[in-house]
């Protein structure tokens, strides 16, 4: 049976409740504009397991194909760990994403950061409506 090793959690919105706010979605990946992000101490075992679990609300305002990453390390050597893309029509005012992921290359590091990231094709077409989250597990799949 696995160890556990870590949990954390990030979580935000995009405005004060009851208050009409959005957050446009950039139509390419800034490592500085993430929606997410949390840390998992996976204690220099050499082979961890993180599990991630994550939701975000995007409200298109035209046809609009939205990209999901989660992304590994993303200050320094980032690497995308999963990608999700949907595609939102006009009518899909305060559609969630959700997502679960699983990182099995997770390095044996002291602590690992992740972060999420959200990306349009075109420009202007979707926003971040909220609410946001994401999560992660940090498990040594070597005992047991």
């Amino acid at each position: 049976m696995p160890r556990f090793l870590d949990q954390n959690s990030s979580m935000n919105f995009s405005g004060p409740v009851g208050v009409a706010s959005a957050v446009a979605v950039p139509t390419a990946l800034v490592l500085t504009a993430n929606w997410g992000g949390i840390g998992l101490s996976t204690q220099f075992v050499p082979t961890p397991t993180v599990d991630l679990a994550g939701t975000i609300t995007v409200s298109a305002i035209a046809t609009a194909l939205v990209t999901i990453n989660v992304v590994r390390n993303p200050s320094s050597s980032p690497v995308i760990i999963y990608t999700l893309t949907k595609t939102f029509l006009a009518a899909d005012s305060g559609s969630a994403i959700s997502f679960n992921a699983q990182d099995l290359g997770a390095p044996a590091a002291q602590q690992t950061a992740y972060a999420s990231y959200v990306t349009a094709a075109v420009a202007g077409t979707a926003t971040r409506v909220g609410p946001e989250t994401l999560w992660g597990i940090a498990a040594d799949r070597t005992t047991g």
